[in-house]
């Protein structure tokens, strides 16, 4: 069965890199024939198009890029997708395509009109709750009544989407839960996760001698508890609310550092910590390549993130969160995100803050030491249980397999 993959987002992107070409790379071995449509930054197709085309080829996947342009607000892309679709048109009419994969809102757009026009079975990788995730993140002011349009507007796709879907994807259980107890969606939806390279995060590929030499370049002693946060600092990440736990974690446990292992720049990070009065010197703000981060995770002994809880990531699963328990890392969270809590619940693998407030900090703190007395292997059998690329190549092949009946 021939595959047409549709992602607005760049091959050349890291999302692309990471979240995209692996799980195509395991399904093209499991014999399946398919064709990637991306819509790539030029600047990141020039530096990285070569890279990208070794994988694919080297996976036997036909790899066909449009170029993505920014300059004009929405009617950039409007015109992106009128690309895409005229050349997903094109391919259609040359190639015996069967399925339709996806990925997120603006791809399903064309994928529903090859439904509509030519019968193609069509998969909706939905990613999360698009518009409200848009509402929530506080990009569209639904008091505007241009935003107020505009989501309604894609409100009214996302219905389209989900009646017209074969297959559904969702990232979570307690997004699936939405879909069919509240939206009443009939088409069967798979559950798969942001899925981490297992291989890749793994403490064999830390080699000591470099790690000894980041910390001291990044000045960690010996006898220094190290909590880690990953990322970028972005919409639904709580920077002040982290700040506030690591305060009053400082405040029982000197020995402390927070180690942000982000892009972002170490000035918008110490303005926030010395609004809770945490000394500069206690907070290491490093950026880290991809070949590197698991020496940089290494270095910490618990990881922290805090995500907003709002309804939009009641679709959300962090690819972090696979990424440090495969790191052997044990985590304090938030409730109210995905399937975070059910995770950690059933794997014991760290611990879930309720509230945002020093009680609910306090309580985390007080199991600090059992969450250093977890096991690692525990840690690494989560990540192998939630997170395994293996098992979300698996699950695609499933659904693949089953509209290919």
């Amino acid at each position: 069965m021939k595959t047409l993959y549709i992602t607005y987002d760049g091959l050349t992107d890291p999302l692309g890199r990471s979240q995209v070409l692996p799980y195509l790379c395991g399904l093209s071995g499991k014999g399946h024939d398919i064709i990637v449509l991306s819509c790539d930054k030029p600047e990141r197709y020039k530096t990285s198009s070569a890279a990208v085309n070794d994988i694919v080829n080297a996976n036997h996947i036909q790899w066909i890029s449009v170029p993505y342009t920014s300059d004009i607000p929405i009617l950039s892309a409007l015109y992106n997708i009128y690309r895409m679709k005229k050349t997903a048109l094109k391919i259609c009419k040359h190639e015996d395509i069967q399925l339709v994969h996806c990925r997120s809102y603006m791809a399903s757009f064309i994928g529903v009109l090859l439904k509509q026009k030519y019968g193609i079975k069509y998969i909706f990788d939905m990613r999360g709750f698009f518009a409200d995730e848009r509402v929530d993140g506080k990009v569209w002011n639904r008091k505007n009544p241009v935003f107020n349009a505009v989501y309604k507007y894609f409100k009214k796709k996302e219905k389209l989407f989900l009646s017209e879907a074969d297959y559904i994807i969702s990232l979570t259980h307690a997004g699936k839960s939405v879909l069919q107890e509240q939206m009443h969606v009939a088409a069967p939806i798979m559950v798969i996760p942001c899925c981490a390279d297992l291989q890749h995060f793994s403490i064999s590929n830390v080699q000591e001698e470099k790690r000894t030499q980041l910390k001291n370049q990044l000045h960690i002693g010996n006898q220094d508890m190290v909590i880690s946060y990953t990322g970028s600092l972005g919409t639904w990440y709580m920077l002040p609310e982290m700040m506030q736990f690591v305060s009053l974690l400082m405040q029982r446990k000197p020995n402390v550092k927070f180690l942000l292992i982000t892009p972002d720049s170490k000035e918008k990070v110490l303005q926030i910590s010395a609004q809770y009065g945490i000394p500069d010197e206690k907070v290491i703000v490093a950026y880290s390549s991809r070949e590197m981060m698991p020496t940089y995770i290494s270095l910490s002994q618990i990881s922290l993130f805090f995500i907003q809880p709002v309804f939009s990531k009641k679709a959300s699963s962090p690819t972090k969160m696979g990424e440090l328990l495969s790191m052997g890392i044990p985590l304090i969270v938030n409730a109210g995100v995905g399937d975070v809590d059910e995770i950690i619940s059933k794997s014991h693998c760290g611990h879930v803050v309720q509230n945002f407030n020093n009680a609910a900090y306090e309580q985390a703190i007080s199991q600090i030491e059992y969450l250093l007395s977890i096991p690692k292997q525990r840690l690494y059998a989560a990540a192998e249980a939630y997170f395994s690329l293996e098992k979300g190549v698996e699950k695609y092949n499933e659904v693949y397999s089953s509209l290919g009946k």
